[in-house]
């Protein structure tokens, strides 16, 4: 594994990282981007399963960029022992530089284990969304800048079927530039970041970021958005198409359509359909605090489950 270092200003704060890199493919390659943050076996084990589920059903020509939000380094010494990957280790806490912590403005993450003494600890997990966003962005730095095609994913999420890559590569044409698992129905109704294959080659020229503008707090001349939803506004702005996938994160009724001894259909997840109707694409959601122990909602899934499903019926 070939290890490198470098140092990438986003929003004017300095990111130290360090790159493992066991594949370097040609430019064709779809570069898959897993941002990442490990704090325990469970987030750690959620991570694996989602990675195994890519390398066991993915057989185009493609890289896997898992990037690790600055893990405690006992994980990430884990994640350089996963073959079949490339590994980004960003050193720098991705903090969001508009939140203002000296006002009294905690998350329920800030006031449980962010605090070390009176004083607050800045953490990521006071704004994950953002964490995964600097992520994302270092990733798209760092791969090969003459890359095609980037799909971003979260490491809470599983590859169902064999040729789900080829499929959304298939949704693209000459005017649809991007294909997303599913769409965010709130503000601009974007493409969701979760599972979004993208045009890179448009990504660099139209100067797009991955970054959120929620309250139009970073971009008063635009509307609000969330993560990666400034791909699905500029690609509209320049005259070009998007498509979104069937799923159950958009039309519930669709999980009538998985057959009853599918594990899957019990899931509570977004789950994700190609055009023969089979399922291709899971995401748990809410990883983070699941994997915490501190998600308590009924009726949905949790990490033992997410885990053992890909376990038996997965990898």
């Amino acid at each position: 594994m070939n290890s490198e270092s470098h140092t990438f200003s986003i929003e004017s704060k300095q990111y130290d990282i360090s790159v493992h890199r066991q594949l370097n493919n040609t430019e064709v390659a779809v570069r898959l981007l897993i941002p990442a943050y490990i704090f325990n076996s469970v987030s750690f084990r959620i991570l694996e399963v989602c990675i195994g589920s890519i390398l066991k059903n993915t057989h185009e020509n493609y890289e896997i960029w898992v990037i690790d939000n600055n893990s405690p380094p006992r994980y990430s010494e884990l994640l350089k022992e996963i073959g079949g990957i490339n590994l980004i280790v960003n050193h720098t806490e991705p903090i969001d530089p508009l939140k203002n912590l000296h006002q009294g403005k905690f998350s329920f993450f800030d006031k449980v284990q962010n605090f070390v003494g009176k004083v607050p600890k800045l953490s990521q997990l006071s704004n994950g969304a953002y964490a995964n966003a600097v992520g994302l962005e270092l990733g798209c730095r760092v791969i090969n800048q003459d890359s095609r095609l980037v799909f971003t994913m979260h490491s809470d999420t599983l590859v169902l079927k064999s040729n789900w890559l080829t499929f959304l590569k298939s949704r693209l044409t000459d005017r649809v530039r991007a294909v997303a698992c599913w769409k965010d129905n709130i503000r601009v109704n974007a493409l969701h970041i979760g599972g979004l294959l993208f045009d890179f080659t448009l990504f660099k020229n139209f100067e797009m970021n991955l970054l959120p503008n929620i309250n139009s707090s970073r971009f008063p001349d635009r509307p609000e958005y969330d993560v990666g939803d400034f791909v699905t506004i500029k690609l509209l702005d320049r005259g070009y198409d998007i498509y979104s996938c069937k799923n159950t994160y958009n039309d519930p009724s669709m999980v009538d359509l998985i057959p009853k001894k599918n594990p899957l259909r019990k899931l509570h997840s977004d789950r994700c359909f190609d055009d023969e109707g089979d399922l291709f694409f899971a995401h748990m959601g809410r990883g983070t605090p699941k994997a915490k122990g501190i998600y308590n909602q009924k009726g949905k899934t949790y990490p033992e489950e997410w885990i053992n499903y890909a376990e038996h019926y997965v990898l």
